[in-house]
């Protein structure tokens, strides 16, 4: 009954995950210096990974279908850039989430908190550069996994950008 809602649920998490990390490469002062600008970011991050997770198994649910298929491939590449774009984003989704928790905290409290390491390691994680990196990572994967996506619906050859990946990672 739900195994054909994968292209339903899936454009909800691409879009907030790329935009996303579209904020997080492209850092504009006038946007940056903004008080809400870490809330905005987060909140696109939290939402997205949130949101990858029940796109990824209902996607897993779909491939049963086209188990021994021509697409079989393409499923399994799409499906692998798929679980390690999740990943990635969760992780910096969590970062996130430490990060908002250590920021309520010591407004509340201000003179005694002492965050844990772990909300120490995703309060680096967040104010640090490798999280632009790990941004523009997870905007390739993503790309990647939708390029794949719309080969197995649209064709390998629907358009040049598509046809490019296919090549790469199908017939490479």
């Amino acid at each position: 009954m739900f195994t054909n809602i994968h292209p339903l649920l899936v454009h909800f998490p691409i879009a907030f995950l790329g935009l996303y990390a579209v904020t997080e490469i492209a850092r504009f002062k006038f946007l940056t210096r903004q008080p809400y600008w870490f809330y905005v970011r987060a909140t696109l991050v939290i939402a997205g990974a949130a949101m990858v997770w029940p796109t990824i198994i209902a996607g897993g649910l779909m491939e049963e279908q086209f188990k021994g298929t021509s697409l079989q491939k393409v499923i399994d590449v799409h499906s692998s850039f798929g679980a390690f774009t999740g990943l990635l984003f969760s992780i910096i989704g969590a970062a996130y989430i430490l990060e908002w928790y250590r920021l309520m905290k010591s407004s509340a409290n201000a003179n005694g908190y002492r965050p844990s390491v772990l909300v120490r390691i995703g309060s680096w994680l967040v104010n640090s550069k490798l999280i632009i990196l790990l941004a523009l990572i997870g905007l390739v994967t993503i790309t990647i996994t939708g390029a794949l996506g719309a080969s197995m619906v649209y064709g390998p050859n629907s358009d040049p950008f598509v046809k490019i990946i296919y090549q790469a990672f199908i017939h490479g």
